[in-house]
């Protein structure tokens, strides 16, 4: 992240591990034009569409994270804390997993974040 903060280099931290509920959108996923075609492309979904689709890719055998690095902004952590904006996007991704509409997750997100 673009801010040095004990809680937010632990989050970055936390970000190299290949787990769902450290990967979104704004870590630069790259998924080759095969691989996109072969599972479908993104589903026609408002929101969380970063982590369907990586659920797919996973299940496919197709999903890895590279050492290289990019630079995302702290901008959301900084509007809503540290501490609550983890907290969200906790129960953002739980949420999801157990079935709640992405239309009703847009909602909650754009009235929280």
């Amino acid at each position: 992240l673009d801010k040095d903060h004990l809680l937010l280099n632990f989050y970055s931290w936390c970000s190299k591990l290949s787990m769902e509920f450290f990967t979104y959108g704004d870590h630069a996923i790259f998924i080759r034009k095969t691989v996109f075609e072969q599972i479908g492309g993104y589903k026609k979904i408002p929101f969380m569409e970063d982590v369907e689709i990586q659920k797919r890719l996973r299940m496919a055998g197709r999903f890895k994270k590279l050492d290289s690095a990019v630079t995302t902004s702290a901008r959301r952590f900084e509007k809503a804390g540290t501490i609550k904006q983890f907290l969200i996007d906790l129960l953002l991704i739980l949420s999801f997993k157990i079935g709640v509409s992405p239309l009703k997750l847009k909602k909650f997100y754009k009235d929280h974040c």
